[in-house]
């Protein structure tokens, strides 16, 4: 339980400095550190940036954000080391989904040989990409050279599934348990930790 005291202010867009805005989300449940807490997400009139409104100040934000938050704990999946059909089947189309309609070129095209041996198993494709479609809504069209940055990264997975795919990623996080994990464990270079 939680009895920690912070403070919370109200802003102007952080982007136009607008201060008009709509309510995007009414009263959005803190959920991560049990708190009975609810907040606004705001959407700025001007510009349409989208921020919580009235949020923690500065000072009091690394209350919301503990140690032992699950999104500090890197998720056991991620170091599996399955080379199953299915994990095969799903990399390969979700491949083929990053080219076709995220303007990804992959240079190693060795699962288009695949293909043959599965292609009778390609008729999965369309329950894959439903599988798959929350994680594709995070993934931007492909850029050359392209640079992507994380505020708020906390232990990398996001930025490590994208430098796999061809970004040069780059990460900030106050927690530096989670800066540690993504830069030892995965390898993350260009993460560091502190505050914007």
């Amino acid at each position: 339980n939680y009895m920690k005291k912070y403070n919370i202010k109200y802003i102007d867009c952080p982007i136009c400095n607008c201060s008009e805005y709509d309510i995007y989300i009414n009263r959005a449940k803190e959920l991560y550190i049990g708190l009975n807490e609810y907040f606004n997400v705001v959407k700025c009139k001007s510009c349409g940036h989208i921020y919580t409104n009235p949020r923690p100040t500065k000072d009091t934000i690394r209350y919301f954000y503990p140690d032992n938050a699950g999104y500090y704990l890197p998720s056991s999946s991620l170091f599996e080391n399955s080379h199953g059909l299915r994990k095969k089947i799903k990399k390969i189309i979700f491949q083929l989904i990053l080219e076709k309609y995220y303007n990804y070129n992959f240079k190693n095209k060795n699962y288009l040989c695949q293909l043959s041996f599965l292609g009778s198993l390609l008729a999965l494709q369309s329950y894959i990409f439903f599988n798959q479609k929350i994680e594709l809504s995070y993934i931007p069209k492909y850029v050359d050279n392209g640079r992507l940055l994380e505020i708020g990264c906390s232990y990398g997975l996001y930025l490590k599934k994208m430098s796999e795919i061809g970004w040069n990623v780059y990460g900030i996080d106050f927690n530096e348990k989670a800066v540690d994990f993504a830069k030892k464990q995965l390898g993350l270079n260009n993460v560091l930790c502190g505050d914007i």
